[in-house]
C-alpha cells in the first residue's frame, strides 16, 4: 500500500519537480543552441535516405557547409523544412531533440532509429 507524503515530504518532492523542471529548460535550451547539424544527425530529424538528404540540399531546401571532411546542416533549414511540412513546433524540437540526444548506433541506409528497429 503506498503512503500518503506528509507536508514537509510533499513540500520536498515539489521542490525537487521544481528544480528538475527547471534544469530540463536548461538543457532543451543548449540542445536546441545548436546551430548546425552533423549529416547523420539531420537524416534522423528528418527521417530520410542519405539520397534524400542530397536531394533536399542539392535543391536548396536546406543549408549545408563543409567543416574539414564533414557537411553540416544548418539547423534553421531543417526547422524551416519541417514547419513547412506543416508539423508543429513542438514536434519539430522534439525531433530535434531526440536525434541529439540519441546515440547513432546504424549507418545511412538502414531502417531510421526512429522507427524502433
Amino acid at each position: 500500500m503506498n503512503k500518503v507524503p506528509d507536508y514537509e515530504e510533499f513540500a520536498a518532492l515539489v521542490g525537487r519537480v521544481s528544480a528538475l523542471e527547471e534544469e530540463n529548460c536548461f538543457l532543451r535550451s543548449l540542445l536546441l543552441g545548436k546551430r548546425w547539424l552533423s549529416k547523420l544527425e539531420t537524416m534522423s530529424v528528418l527521417e530520410i535516405s542519405d539520397t534524400t538528404l542530397w536531394r533536399l540540399t542539392k535543391n536548396d531546401l536546406l543549408l549545408s557547409t563543409s567543416v574539414g571532411s564533414k557537411t553540416m546542416y544548418d539547423i534553421q533549414s531543417v526547422r524551416q523544412y519541417l514547419t513547412n511540412k506543416k508539423f508543429t513546433k513542438k514536434a519539430v524540437e522534439d525531433r530535434i531533440i531526440h536525434a541529439l540526444h540519441t546515440p547513432i548506433t546504424k549507418k545511412p541506409g538502414q531502417t531510421s532509429r526512429l522507427s524502433g528497429t
